[in-house]
């Protein structure tokens, strides 16, 4: 009985071996990692996210897995307890995770919300042109975005835009609401 046992246990580990091997020859394929830098990564982030879609779908827009999975931290750290994902904790996020070009950023933030508008994308041409003919960087965008995105009436918004980039926080109000 105890000889079944060890056989059944060693078949066991050998199957798990197997399908480890199987994924990290499949990640060599698809994610363009070493059999060894998956297992690392694997060990360090999770079957979820090694074998998850975000991953594949970075490096197909041309993200380094590597890139895309201190992301993935940043955005947990950004996150909190919040049960879901906004689109200004995700620019954040992006912002924060180093090593990062803007149109890496541009694309992972679109895979982050399939649903988000690609006129909504902080990184996207649309914001980048309102953040430049406003004069503001990054931060600065993303807190007046929180702004327009929040709750409270119009005059309220307005005057809190004004507060945050002066007199021309009417027009950016406005700005911000044309597709």
């Amino acid at each position: 009985m105890e000889m079944e046992l060890e056989r059944a246990a060693l078949e066991l580990v050998e199957r798990k071996v197997r399908g480890y091997v199987e994924l990290a020859q499949t990640a060599r394929k698809e994610l363009g990692l070493s059999e060894a830098e998956y297992l690392l990564l694997y060990t360090q982030y999770g079957g979820a996210t090694m074998n998850g879609d975000g991953i594949r779908a970075a490096y197909q827009e041309g993200v380094d897995p590597e890139a895309y999975l201190r992301y993935v931290g940043e955005l947990k750290a950004v996150k909190g307890d919040k049960k879901s994902t906004g689109q200004v904790d995700a620019a954040r996020a992006l912002l924060q995770t180093e090593g990062l070009t803007d149109r890496e950023r541009e694309a992972l933030w679109g895979l982050q919300g399939e649903s988000w508008k690609e006129e909504s994308n902080p990184f996207g041409d649309r914001c980048t042109a309102l953040r430049e003919r406003f004069g503001l960087d990054m931060d600065i965008f993303l807190d007046a975005l929180e702004i327009y995105r929040g709750e409270g009436k119009a005059a309220e918004k307005k005057a809190a835009l004004r507060a945050l980039i002066g007199p021309q926080g009417n027009a950016l109000y406005d700005q911000l609401g044309k597709r």
